[in-house]
């Protein structure tokens, strides 16, 4: 009886639960309990469950939600403002979540509209993850502000960090496809494969949300020869799905960067890179670095003065100083496209145009 409940989880009448619980949830205890039982999915008029998620050392979210959004896959992700929302599924259910930085240099705070509340842990470490709150980034950013090359960068840019993954393979698939295109043109077709391949959320949810993403079992049957990419990079989308889905490729594994990228490197088609991008943001390595990126050779060549980008080999033997936080380094290297820099008479020169073609 919805008594018991009241009076086991604490409240002291039934008049107040209902009023805690319509405040917090948007409905009520008996409606949340016919919901339950008819299995029903999200209703997207419910108030959600409200968090807020604490980390260590600083973090921009702004800035991480400006990134994502400007990756943000259409149909799974969005970004109103400084707000993040994605489609999720939970215990078989979809349903939503939002992030929003209050910049109080302590929180990140989290909203789920979720169907049932059963794995709630689970989403909160994909956020946690998504962030790169997960981690501190103490170490790497104090080490990194001692460098004399990139120092001042990152003196100027305190709390950057690198996006990481909500769910491993999706970003893994979002990197693929952004391998040698811009990074409209790659979110452009990484929605595709959404809409074509995910399974459809039709319940009204905000800002044109309606897909969760392709499982590894979709991608790796599926047909892509008319999806919008080449041919040979649609050949490693399958091939890169169906290692995974059979288990042959393990995204949650952890061990020396060196096996993470031979592992990954042995599906045709995916190169240094793609699995250093895979390892820094869906494996959350922390020293991984794709010195072959033209953004990081551009905002490389930038830290020293130079009017040309760096070469693959000149980037990578600048990088080493940065170990073992080269991960870190990529975020500010990347950064820097976005920020204007000031020339020796110190006039603002304009944004790098590079910076729109970062696909990582």
């Amino acid at each position: 009886p919805i008594s018991k409940i009241a009076f086991a989880a604490g409240f002291t009448s039934i008049r107040q639960m209902n009023r805690v619980m319509q405040t917090l949830f948007g409905f009520s205890p008996s409606t949340l309990r016919q919901k339950r039982r008819r299995g029903d999915p999200l209703d997207p008029l419910d108030g959600g469950l409200r968090l807020r998620l604490p980390y260590a050392g600083r973090l921009d979210g702004r800035r991480l939600a400006r990134y994502l959004g400007a990756r943000a896959i259409p149909g799974v992700e969005s970004v109103e403002g400084d707000t993040y929302r994605r489609t999720m599924v939970t215990c078989g259910y979809p349903g939503v979540v939002e992030v929003l930085d209050p910049r109080d240099g302590r929180h990140l705070e989290v909203s789920m509209h979720l169907a049932t509340f059963g794995s709630i842990v689970d989403q909160v470490e994909r956020v946690r993850s998504l962030f790169g709150t997960d981690r501190s980034s103490v170490d790497a950013e104090r080490a990194l502000r001692r460098d004399r090359v990139i120092g001042p960068l990152v003196r100027r840019s305190a709390g950057l960090r690198l996006a990481g993954a909500y769910d491993r393979f999706e970003t893994s698939v979002r990197i693929i496809v952004g391998q040698q295109v811009s990074v409209a043109g790659a979110s452009t077709v990484a929605g595709r494969l959404a809409a074509r391949f995910g399974e459809t959320v039709d319940v009204g949810l905000p800002d044109g949300l309606r897909y969760l993403f392709p499982s590894p079992e979709a991608l790796a049957r599926a047909d892509l020869r008319d999806i919008g990419m080449p041919s040979a990079r649609a050949r490693t989308i399958v091939e890169f799905a169906r290692a995974v889905a059979a288990g042959e490729l393990d995204l949650t594994r952890v061990a020396p960067l060196e096996e993470l990228c031979t592992e990954l490197e042995a599906v045709p088609g995916v190169g240094p890179w793609t699995s250093h991008l895979i390892a820094a943001r869906a494996m959350a390595h922390p020293d991984a670095f794709a010195s072959s990126d033209l953004g990081l050779r551009k905002g490389a060549a930038r830290l020293l003065g130079r009017n040309t980008p760096l070469s693959t080999r000149e980037l990578g033997e600048l990088a080493e100083r940065w170990r073992p936080h080269r991960t870190a380094a990529m975020a500010y290297l990347w950064s820097s496209l976005s920020a204007p820099t000031t020339g020796r008479r110190g006039s603002v020169k304009s944004r790098d145009r590079a910076a729109e073609r970062t696909t990582a």
